[in-house]
């Protein structure tokens, strides 16, 4: 119970000070201060005593109902705030293990293209917080059965894209150059899976984010619900504990002595609370300064200092705010936060505020901003959350500072580095070895930065110098640069000239540090001076020239006359309307006359040329019209008693413009050659009658001949049928009863009578070759090659061949003996490849001096090129018969035919290395395409 003011005291306010006390009391310290009454008023004490124990006690339980209500509701919301917060840490966790695998693989692909050491590390520290984020998730998600299945999926394919990063590590360190782009699909795929387990789990996360929050919302209401209803309940208890203390204070007495003693109690509390009350403002006071001075400081900064709640309202907006913004704080405060973003950036606020809210803060941020002007500007922000004492996050302050200049400066340092790098210049340490090497050196001189990097310039590039290297440096030391044409390599072996600077760089201290060196390619320049000194001395050697031969011209003059004077042949020369120019004098002895005035027309009749053309048509007058032509002419005059044959030669002259000025003729004397050609077609027609003779004589001996090859092939088979015939006889009727020796004996004989009607027929077929005369006409070569392959398919048989016939072109030949060529020299491919697990015959054609030659190569046992002279004749053989069977005439044979044909054949081998044979089949018997063409270009050239 409380003690209230009496109503009967009433001295110098002492019931003010009662209730001020009271009052202090009840809000420092909550307690009831009781009151002793006397023995007099007994059982009404003891009635107020029951009736206070029975408030006290409902109220204990009372309190401690709700008290334990509360307890529940607080623990509820604890653990709800705690799984709403475990939650959250759970989706960090998992943005952050994304992060550091698509980091690791970035890294690792980034060092794979550039080969930078710097990527590397950054691979290896991402890879190392992915381990401590798989063990992260794996704590967080005990409770979380499908989490857990899927946290092992991920570190699946964590692993898995893990070991590619690392063999595309590998291939580089390996291979110290780029592996490849198909790595650039594969690492997608995987980033792929990762992404997509991950999702799933942040999901689930969200999922149960949404649940927690509710239940969280469910228990803040309960709880708020249990406070409500107690506040109510206590403000009733204590208005009816009010209610009965003043009911029953008024039948106390004594109360007025207690009442004194509490007073004075009250009093020296109310000093005491003075006290505390003066020192508690000075605190306030000094804060309040201190709140002060901060403001202050705040509206005197330059940077912009901004406060928003968590909605993104502004609240607070210093000068410097003002000034970077163009805002006054009136416009600004109470404005969305939104209104400082440029559209394409809306969505930054979302992020900033949901950072916010889970408490963290956003350090050196840099984006874009629009002033009031609509300018856009380039800022640089720091954003904290703003908390209560409780800890509660209330909103977010934001130092922002305009970095416009500085991004300026920066892009203006980069765009000149751009043009660093495409100078043509490079840095070189002191010891000459290069330590920069621009895009611009690289496009000079082909080396790339990974070749030029930490090599000598002076060995890369080959350098020739003008004069000592020493005297170089010594003049660069002395002088800080040096400036000369060196001669330099590029990496594809091209010598340049280039004008090269050199500049010494010193450090603080005074030391030279680098050398900078510019060079310039002025190759094409020096080319171009060297020319222009080469043609100033052509011209002056020209000049001289010219006076030399001005001086060689008269006497060249001279001798011209000279020779025409000695010449024996006549020359001739008339202007464009037949004047004569020119005739010396062999053609007045020639003719018997000199040069006359008279028109071309009358000529002939002047000098007496008998011809079968018109007089306008004589030699010299179609070379006035421009026409070259040859013919004979019988001239006969009064000066020329027997008269003479001539041959002229006629011509057309032209001018410097090449246009037909005249006419010019040469002619001799031919009547002695003519006299000669007689007697050489009266000895020629002796001659083709002899030729006849002797043609009969050789047709009747190729007759007797033949009859003699053919008596000799019947000879020779009789007595083979008959030594055959009986061994064969012995063999089937008596080799059961012949020693051994006896039946090898048989054997061989029968083996040398096969060989002996081969080697007949060989030779019969080779006298026959030479006896037939050549059909010609156009034939499909690869027909023919078809049906030899088709013959010889029985040699092939259970052998693996690899045919490899090219097209060939149609030639002009006799089929029947072309055929042959093909046979013996396919047949001799397949017998020398017997040894080969996989035969290749290849045949094949190319141009050669406008011939086509036909090859046709094997991968057989080959020969040694040393007996190539024994290859073609008959009988030679370079084989064993034991290892390949042969009579030594199929190539004799071949060679016969392709004489005949007026080509040649030969070979190329190399022993154990296969062989190939060439042949040609002539001029008459080349491509019938070609000859068709040159046909028709030579008709067209006879009508033209």
């Amino acid at each position: 119970m409380f003690i209230s003011p009496l109503q009967e005291i009433n001295v110098n306010g002492v019931i003010g000070s009662v209730e001020r006390c009271a009052a202090s009391r009840l809000g420092q310290a909550g307690t009831a201060i009781p009151i002793a009454t006397g023995s007099s008023d007994g059982p009404s004490e003891a009635g107020l005593r029951r009736r206070v124990t029975v408030g006290f006690i409902v109220a204990i339980l009372l309190t401690i109902s709700i008290g334990g209500s509360s307890w529940r509701g607080a623990r509820h919301a604890e653990q709800d705030d705690y799984w709403v917060s475990h939650t959250h840490e759970v989706m960090e966790t998992i943005q952050r293990t994304t992060r550091h695998v698509i980091e690791a693989e970035t890294s690792a692909r980034a060092f794979a293209l550039s080969g930078q050491e710097p990527l590397l590390t950054n691979y290896e520290k991402a890879r190392d917080s992915i381990s401590e984020d798989e063990n992260t998730l794996r704590h967080l998600t005990t409770d979380n059965l499908s989490q857990q299945r899927r946290l092992d999926t991920l570190g699946t394919q964590v692993n898995t894209a893990l070991e590619f990063a690392a063999g595309i590590i590998a291939k580089r360190q390996r291979t110290q150059a780029y592996p490849g782009g198909g790595d650039a699909l594969e690492r997608e795929r995987l980033l792929d899976a990762v992404r997509a387990t991950t999702r799933d789990m942040y999901a689930e996360e969200a999922r149960l984010l949404i649940q927690r929050t509710a239940s969280a919302h469910a228990g803040q209401r309960f709880t708020r619900i249990i406070a409500i209803t107690g506040a109510f309940l206590g403000v009733g208890l204590w208005v009816l504990a009010k209610l009965a203390v003043n009911r029953e204070i008024g039948v106390s007495s004594r109360a007025r002595t207690q009442l004194s003693a509490l007073h004075a109690e009250l009093e020296r509390r109310v000093e005491q609370r003075t006290a505390a009350l003066e020192s508690e403002i000075s605190e306030r006071k000094r804060a309040t300064e201190g709140r002060e001075r901060l403001a202050a400081i705040v509206e005197s900064s330059d940077d912009a200092i901004i406060s928003k709640d968590l909605n993104g309202t502004i609240n607070a907006w210093n000068r410097g705010a003002e000034k970077v913004f163009g805002y006054s704080a009136t416009e600004a405060v109470g404005k969305p936060m939104l209104m400082l973003f440029p559209p394409d950036r809306m969505n930054e606020e979302s992020d900033i505020l949901a950072r916010i809210g889970r408490g963290e803060s956003v350090e050196h941020f840099e984006t874009v901003r629009v002033r009031k002007d609509g300018t856009r500007i380039d800022v640089s922000a720091a954003i904290s959350p703003i908390r209560y004492g409780s800890g509660m996050i209330i909103g977010a302050s934001k130092i922002a500072r305009d970095i416009t200049e500085r991004k300026r400066a920066e892009e203006a340092l980069q765009e000149q580095a751009q043009i660093m790098d495409s100078a043509q210049v490079f840095v070189r340490d002191m010891q000459s070895r290069i330590v920069y090497w621009p895009k611009g050196a690289e496009k000079l001189y082909g080396f790339t930065r990974e070749e030029a990097v930490g090599i000598l310039s002076h060995d890369l590039f080959h350098t020739k110098f003008p004069e000592p290297l020493e005297m170089v440096e010594k003049k660069l030391f002395e002088t800080g640069m040096w400036e000369g044409e060196l001669i330099h390599t590029r990496r594809d072996g091209s010598v340049i000239v280039v004008s090269s600077a050199w500049v010494l760089h010193r450090g603080k201290q005074g030391q030279p540090i680098r050398i900078l060196e510019t060079n310039i390619d002025i190759t094409a320049r020096k080319q171009a001076e060297e020319q222009l000194a080469g043609q100033a001395e052509e011209l002056s050697r020209q000049a001289s020239e010219l006076v030399r031969s001005r001086q060689t011209l008269e006497t060249q003059t001279l001798m011209l006359q000279s020779v025409l004077d000695s010449m024996q042949e006549g020359l001739v020369a008339a202007d464009g309307q037949g004047a004569v120019i020119l005739w010396n004098p062999a053609a007045t002895k020639i003719l018997g006359m000199g040069a006359t005035d008279l028109p071309s027309q009358e000529w002939a009749a002047h000098y007496g040329l008998l011809t079968p053309f018109p007089p306008d048509q004589s030699p010299l007058a179609r070379a006035i019209r421009g026409e070259t032509c040859t013919a004979e002419m019988f001239v006969r005059n009064p000066e020329l008693d027997e008269g003479v044959w001539i041959e002229v030669n006629a011509s057309p002259l032209k001018d410097r413009n090449g246009a037909v000025s005249g006419g010019v003729a040469a002619f001799r004397d031919v009547t002695r050659r003519r006299a000669d050609e007689r007697e050489i077609r009266k000895l020629n027609e002796e001659l083709e009658e002899r030729v006849a003779q002797r043609t009969a004589q050789l047709e009747a001996a190729n007759r007797e001949l033949e009859a003699f090859t053919y008596s000799v092939s019947h000879d020779l088979r009789a007595p083979l049928r008959h030594i055959g015939g009986f061994s064969k006889i012995l063999s089937e009727d008596f080799r059961s009863g012949m020693p051994a020796e006896a039946q090898s004996y048989l054997q061989r004989i029968e083996d040398g009578v096969h060989r002996m009607g081969l080697l007949v027929d060989e030779l019969l077929n080779l006298a026959r070759v030479g006896r037939q005369a050549l059909k010609l006409q156009s034939t499909n070569l690869n027909s023919v090659i078809e049906e030899v392959v088709s013959l010889l398919q029985p040699e092939a048989e259970g052998r693996v061949v690899d045919w490899k016939i090219a097209e060939l072109p149609a030639a002009v030949c006799d089929p029947s003996l072309i055929k042959q060529v093909f046979q013996n020299l396919i047949a001799n491919a397949l017998k020398f490849t017997r040894t080969r697990a996989r035969a290749v015959i290849e045949i094949s054609q190319r141009q050669e001096n406008g011939q086509i030659v036909i090859a046709i190569g094997d991968n057989g046992v080959g020969f040694s090129m040393k007996y190539e002279d024994k290859l073609f004749g008959v009988f030679q053989r370079l084989h064993r018969a034991e290892d390949f069977e042969g009579t030594g005439i199929g190539l004799a044979t071949v060679k016969r035919i392709v004489r005949k044909h007026g080509g040649r054949v030969w070979a190329e081998a190399e022993l154990d290395k296969g062989a190939t044979f060439y042949f040609t089949l002539g001029a008459e018997s080349t491509d019938v395409k070609t000859r068709e063409d040159k046909n028709k270009a030579a008709v067209a050239g006879v009508q033209a």
